[in-house]
């Protein structure tokens, strides 16, 4: 019997390269607190000659002197796996390898002691085709040391290291494409976490909480002479259950339709990257998914939905959807999300093939009722 061999440092450096942007670090790093159970994260930049500094802190679980191994080496993963847990592949912490040296304070949740690792030289290491070192001793107990964990990443390597001096691009992303800009909020489940932002050299600070469904504050005290359907209502998020597969799978939706007044972001820069349909899993945004419901036409400029469903497979880089065929559960999805949005335009219920509604709800279509109602609480 013969085994295949695997190379190790070869799998390293492809991870590495496709994900040199450096907006995954911080991604990878926002879901790796959460998984913890962190509810304050702390990321402090710094921008130097092409090349940033990191620091990334957080009040979560913290890890023991087993868990450590499992933090360096690649596709483990000992976080209990629950439904609200992100990372399972063990391999968004080797994005961190890209620097010159990668620093752990850690301290777990009733631990005496806590634990400080330094890998040295990774990237260097890597491309000399051995693997880096690292060596991990415990934090003497005279010395102060909280619960949780703290990563410093020195000189990461990065083609888009200016990003990082201006802060508006930081923060939409981390608030549409991490688990900071979590949408499990809009469907009844309670989350306290936050992410807070410090640029050196800068004064760009900023706290990132959850990602907003838009309206238009307008509604407010909107001109009675203009037509309420000029401007933007949420409605009410609901969930539907697709019953052709061995075990339902449920599609949750929730969002806001806006009108030719609307405004969903003021920022023109990127107003339209914000519109339209966009689908996540582990109720984080992925990307949005306007061609595939759409097709060229501009309807997509009227809304702003969210959509989350946990039978969705994803890619290695959690910034696109695998198995995406006929037949698939993407493909599925996607054709409910077509009647669903028909049935906006059309203002009927909403009927789809296969489809039930969680706790009997059969009144989600009638979108244009429902909105005009919600237009009218704003109105007063």
């Amino acid at each position: 019997m013969h085994s295949p061999k695997i190379h190790v440092i070869s799998i390293l450096r492809q991870v590495i390269s496709e994900k040199r942007e450096v907006f995954s670090v911080i991604r990878e790093a926002i879901s790796n607190s959460k998984d913890a159970g962190a509810t304050a994260v702390s990321i402090n930049v710094e921008h130097q000659n092409q090349r940033l500094n990191l620091e990334i802190i957080d009040n979560g679980e913290g890890m023991s002197r087993k868990d450590l191994p499992n933090f360096f080496g690649l596709g483990f993963s000992d976080k209990k796996r629950t439904e609200n847990v992100i990372g399972e592949k063990g391999l968004g912490t080797k994005l961190y390898f890209n620097s010159d040296f990668l620093e752990v304070w850690t301290k777990p949740t009733n631990g005496k002691r806590g634990y400080y690792c330094k890998l040295e030289s990774p990237i260097e290491s890597l491309e000399k085709n051995v693997l880096p070192n690292y060596q991990i001793k415990w934090i003497k107990e005279t010395e102060k040391q909280e619960q949780g964990t703290k990563i410093k990443i020195s000189a990461l390597a990065t083609g888009s290291a200016r990003d990082f001096i201006y802060g508006e691009k930081l923060k939409n992303y981390i608030q549409w494409n991490t688990a900071a800009g979590n949408i499990s909020y809009l469907f009844g489940k309670k989350q306290k976490f936050t992410v807070s932002v410090a640029i050196a050299n800068t004064l760009n600070k900023f706290n990132v909480s959850r990602h907003e469904i838009p309206v238009d504050n307008r509604l407010k005290s909107f001109d009675r002479g203009q037509h309420p359907d000029s401007y933007a209502a949420r409605f009410k998020p609901f969930c539907v259950i697709l019953n052709q597969y061995t075990k339902p799978v449920k599609v949750e939706i929730a969002g806001a339709i806006v009108g030719s007044e609307g405004h969903i972001i003021k920022d023109k820069r990127i107003k339209k990257k914000y519109k339209g349909m966009f689908l996540a899993k582990d109720y984080m945004i992925v990307k949005d998914i306007n061609e595939d419901i759409f097709r060229g036409s501009g309807e997509w400029q009227s809304m702003h939905i969210v959509v989350n469903c946990q039978k969705l497979e994803l890619g290695m880089g959690r910034d696109n959807f695998i198995n995406t065929g006929g037949g698939s559960v993407y493909a599925e999805v996607v054709e409910c999300l077509k009647s669903f949005v028909n049935s906006i335009k059309v203002g009927q219920p909403f009927i789809f093939k296969g489809v039930s509604y969680e706790n009997g709800e059969t009144c989600a279509g009638k979108l244009y009722t429902e909105l005009s109602k919600l237009k009218e609480e704003y109105s007063n």
